[in-house]
């Protein structure tokens, strides 16, 4: 006889006899509307709930930012080619944009399907948020970094 390995609950990260399946509905990697099944365990599934409702919420508006800032960073690095001499500012520009990126990421922890896969949705977050964190810091550091004399 065969034995069914547990499922994984999609908020804790952990395998578990007790995950019950929830549908959603969500969005998927491009913000389309789509209806899910994901496993959770009881005790998480109104955080899952209250998880899903802020990205279906937000999803769109974090990617807008990240693709304005993307594309913002980008015209930034064309206009260097073109402005010699200009490039403190355009290093400081890019070091906001940088800044934008990760306080964006504290806002919107949203990480990709496959972090959540590995690590659950809880961790994912707190991952997502440290990371918003360190590239806030970075960006910070670009920023000023033309007007410190080293």
């Amino acid at each position: 006889m065969i034995q069914k390995e547990p499922l994984k609950c999609i908020w804790s990260g952990k395998k578990s006899e007790r995950v019950k399946p929830v549908t959603l509905k969500t969005l998927n990697r491009i913000t389309s509307p789509t209806e899910k099944t994901f496993y959770v365990l009881p005790e998480h599934e109104q955080k899952l709930r209250n998880f899903n409702h802020e990205f279906v919420q937000n999803g769109k508006m974090f990617l807008m930012i990240i693709l304005s800032i993307t594309f913002l960073m980008a015209f930034v690095a064309l206009m260097a080619a073109f402005l010699p001499g200009s490039e403190n500012i355009l290093i400081s520009i890019v070091g906001i944009s940088v800044s934008g990126i990760g306080i964006t990421l504290v806002k919107y922890p949203f990480a990709t399907p496959e972090t959540v896969q590995l690590f659950g949705i809880k961790k994912s977050v707190q991952i997502v948020k440290i990371s918003g964190y360190i590239i806030t810091l970075i960006g910070l550091f670009f920023t000023f970094y033309p007007y410190f004399n080293f």
